[in-house]
């Protein structure tokens, strides 16, 4: 009877452990590497709906092209003359938005705290006015920018509102949230300021900031100052629409100077009024600002209000004067 040789032996049950580390090591890692692979897709199945959902925050509703086809200036909006006085329904010289002419335009975002509202009366009637920003959730206007209208798009960070800007950003309000002065009627130009309050918050940053309120200055009349109006429009008498924002400067008024055309009906002491020699506001653009400056910072001291549909008629522009206001832009302002 043969006698295994006990080195072959041992020899043999090494390399069986060996075999079946092997091959055990190798179901192991065949097992690791298919729980890596599964790792791998449920972390990019994951990444996929991450990154999805971010696209879909970074692209919201309000992002969708505006049909400028349907945005007018406001006063050819229907129904707009119906609620002005009778002397400016017969005699349509006198005009409740403005737009620059002459002028210049701005360099792109230097205006921050400046808004384009797009008022919609109708699926087929918008009408184009200015703002400017209080805070995060409130617009300053004209009170005749929103009354009557059944929502309005607020455009921040723009320069030009006919394109999609990284820098802009748009939100629509609906008439609910408006805030009209309570002076306001329609029927002789008084107190004619609003606020849109805004269902979401703008974000601060470089292209969108708040307007600096004349808080300090309430017993200036700011006459004789060199000061700035803006906004989007036609640069002439029959010309198109700007699509870029423009600046005008003009001399301020005193207001006695502006009775001397306008009369004491229309002229009171919460209105200001600016020359318009050579440039100014004619024809869609109320609702903006009108800024000296201060500290080489620019404050806000009117809201454009009316003045001549003609263009380059040299007839003074007038505006809601901001100081008067103040105490109800504050009660006013805020969600």
């Amino acid at each position: 009877m043969s006698r295994e040789n006990p080195k072959s032996e041992r020899r043999l049950k090494a390399y069986q452990n060996h075999f079946s580390y092997k091959m055990c090591k190798n179901f192991f890692d065949i097992q690791q590497l298919q729980l890596i692979k599964q790792n791998k897709m449920k972390f990019l199945i994951i990444l996929t709906v991450l990154i999805s959902s971010v696209v879909a925050k970074e692209i919201p509703e309000y992002w969708k092209p505006i049909d400028f086809s349907k945005v007018v200036k406001i006063e050819n909006t229907p129904g707009f003359w119906d609620q002005l006085p009778k002397i400016f329904q017969e005699e349509s010289s006198v005009s409740r938005n403005r737009r620059i002419f002459g002028g210049k335009e701005v360099e792109p975002n230097n205006h921050p705290y400046q808004v384009a509202i797009l008022s919609e009366l109708n699926p087929t009637s918008t009408g184009l006015c200015g703002g400017t920003i209080l805070n995060t959730q409130a617009i300053l206007t004209a009170a005749h920018c929103i009354d009557r209208f059944l929502r309005a798009t607020i455009i921040a960070g723009a320069h030009n509102i006919q394109i999609l800007e990284s820098a802009q950003q748009r939100i629509t309000a609906e008439f609910a949230s408006f805030r009209i002065h309570p002076g306001w009627n329609g029927f002789d130009f008084m107190d004619d300021i609003g606020i849109v309050i805004l269902p979401t918050a703008l974000t601060f940053n470089a292209y969108v900031t708040p307007t600096r309120l004349p808080f300090g200055h309430e017993t200036e009349t700011f006459a004789g100052e060199w000061s700035r109006v803006i906004g989007w429009g036609m640069t002439g008498e029959g010309s198109g629409s700007s699509s870029v924002l423009r600046e005008a400067y003009n001399t301020v008024l005193t207001n006695q100077d502006c009775i001397n055309v306008w009369g004491a009906d229309l002229i009171r002491s919460t209105i200001l009024c600016t020359s318009s020699i050579g440039q100014g506001t004619c024809s869609s653009d109320s609702g903006g600002s009108l800024t000296v400056s201060r500290d080489s910072r620019p404050v806000q001291i009117g809201i454009v209000n009316f003045g001549s549909s003609r263009c380059g008629s040299n007839l003074p522009v007038a505006f809601a004067r901001v100081t008067s206001y103040l105490d109800w832009i504050v009660a006013n302002q805020n969600v």
